[in-house]
């Protein structure tokens, strides 16, 4: 037997919460300050609620680099979570959970807070991200934050779903501008089987490595290029006015 609570007229009891399956038996009673049990009895009611799943109201995000308002209201969540940063301290906000499908396969996504403005005495929010399903358990932190910042970046592989939660470290509400920051899709002749032909003696063309990624022969950000020369004998190839991004 265990005390969760005392509990006071139209209070919720906030103790009940992240139970394993099985019966369970609540003792009522009635007692003052001092410990001596009041001459009557108080009247209550009591009832017993489904806890709300966050799996159940997941929102898609469609695209990336796209701002994103978040509206949590206040009150407990339902998943038991640790803050990112002092993992001992338990997480008490509710939780708002969506997902993200990309297209492309990059280790440059990243996740950005605009702004956050708590709807009370909030402080920090935590975000997590997830692989393939949503469910309480298994998240990777992002960040722990109480104003605008960017995460380190992390990966994304195309055609994967991936389960973003935001969840206040306090029960007071939050409303959270944010966005997934998407890699810039990589370039046309990123394959060597995609090269872009040179024309011999013609001018120079423009190119760059942005989005750019490895082949299997190089563990490099790499472009192809390809020259049909029409004579025999040395040529040279020239790359000029290199600049960094």
């Amino acid at each position: 037997t265990s005390c969760i609570d005392q509990t006071l007229n139209g209070e919720l009891e906030s103790g009940l919460y992240n139970l394993a399956a099985g019966t369970y038996f609540v003792r009522v009673y009635d007692y003052n300050l001092s410990g001596t049990a009041y001459p009557t009895t108080t009247d209550f009611t009591i009832q017993v609620v489904t806890p709300f799943d966050p799996c159940s109201a997941v929102s898609t995000v469609g695209a990336c680099n796209t701002a994103v308002n978040t509206v949590i209201a206040s009150g407990i969540g339902e998943w038991t979570a640790y803050d990112c940063t002092f993992g001992s301290t338990q997480l008490v906000g509710k939780e708002v959970v969506y997902s993200y499908t990309p297209t492309l396969t990059s280790s440059a996504y990243s996740f950005t807070i605009n702004s956050m403005t708590p709807n009370g005495g909030g402080n920090y929010i935590d975000v997590f991200y997830k692989a393939t399903t949503c469910s309480p358990t298994g998240w990777t932190c992002l960040l722990d934050v109480n104003g605008p910042t960017t995460s380190g970046t992390f990966t994304m592989n195309a055609g994967t779903t991936y389960y973003f939660a935001i969840k206040p470290e306090l029960s007071s509400g939050y409303t959270v501008n944010w966005q997934i920051n998407c890699p810039p899709p990589p370039p046309a002749n990123d394959d060597c089987g995609s090269a872009i032909a040179l024309t011999v003696d013609a001018p120079a063309i423009a190119g760059s490595l942005s989005g750019a990624t490895p082949t299997s022969v190089s563990s490099y950000n790499d472009v192809g290029y390809s020259a049909t020369p029409t004579c025999r004998g040395t040529h040279t190839v020239t790359s000029n006015d290199f600049s960094p991004t």
